[in-house]
């Protein structure tokens, strides 16, 4: 989970509810852990990519679990690894001009990502990402993943290209809702 100053709302956020039991579908290993290769074969950002470098990447990612209520990242917060929703549901909210109030932006469920930004710019989490329901995320260490790319060029060009495609999915999507919102008011 994110580390931040402001983790007083995420304890308050994570006591909302009590968890239930996230992840009983999703494919599993012998061992019982979640068979993270399976799963990102299945998912857009995974696509096109052979199946060594599908292993090599779950290779050095974790998983994570999350209460209903509760921040998994946090606006401001200094990170750069990237996230997968494994099983659950996440809305991405900012923070408002009044204070302690939060702006949904977006909801994102299982295969969907989220911390790109901070992969690509290594800046400050520009979002607070909340789980909806409780959840199962896996955390691809990003120091990994670009050592990884540097050293297979080939592998990080279609693995980037993945995230432009989804990236510029989301940015037509929210430039579209942004015109509705435009047009609405306009037409009062």
């Amino acid at each position: 989970m994110g580390h931040s100053q402001d983790s007083w709302r995420r304890g308050l956020r994570g006591n909302m509810a009590l968890m239930t039991n996230p992840g009983e579908s999703l494919p599993r290993l012998e061992n019982g852990e979640i068979d993270l290769v399976t799963f990102f074969r299945s998912t857009e950002l995974f696509a096109d990519l052979a199946e060594t470098a599908i292993e090599r990447i779950a290779g050095f990612t974790s998983t994570i679990s999350a209460y209903r209520g509760q921040a998994i990242v946090e606006e401001g917060e200094k990170s750069a690894d990237l996230y997968l929703v494994l099983d659950g549901r996440v809305e991405v909210q900012v923070e408002s001009i009044s204070p302690f109030m939060e702006i949904g932006l977006s909801k994102l469920g299982a295969g969907e990502v989220f911390g790109e930004l901070g992969l690509i710019d290594n800046g400050e989490r520009a979002s607070t990402i909340i789980a909806l329901v409780p959840g199962e995320f896996a955390v691809i260490r990003a120091d990994k993943l670009r050592d990884y790319f540097n050293e297979r060029p080939d592998i990080g060009l279609v693995f980037m290209r993945n995230l432009a495609r989804i990236l510029g999915r989301r940015l037509n999507s929210m430039n579209r809702r942004v015109m509705n919102y435009m047009r609405a008011r306009h037409f009062r």
